[in-house]
């Protein structure tokens, strides 16, 4: 598994290969200063879904709408200086189907 984006880019990408098959999983980009954080809260919503027993894809793409409502929750906040973090509240979690 590969995580990351670029939000000049527009689009943010995870890559995720099982059995040699590759998935890419794709979002919007979330214009963002407020992203301390992310690849911890990634990982502990992958880690949620996958004990839930998820398959690892599925997991993967509900650990990343986790983070990118949490990023999207957090973009207009304004605290201190430098990077701020990422949002654990509020996220307006839902399951998915």
């Amino acid at each position: 598994m590969l995580t990351g984006g670029d939000p000049s880019t527009g689009t943010c990408r995870d890559v995720v290969v099982v059995a040699g098959v590759t998935t890419v999983l794709e979002h919007p980009a979330i214009k963002t200063a407020n992203d301390h954080g992310t690849g911890c809260t990634y990982s502990a919503a992958l880690a949620v879904h996958l004990a839930q027993g998820l398959d690892l894809v599925s997991a993967a793409r509900r650990a990343q709408t986790f983070v990118a409502r949490a990023l999207s929750t957090s973009a207009s906040w304004q605290l201190g200086q430098g990077r701020g973090p990422v949002s654990h509240v509020s996220t307006h979690h839902h399951q998915e189907k």
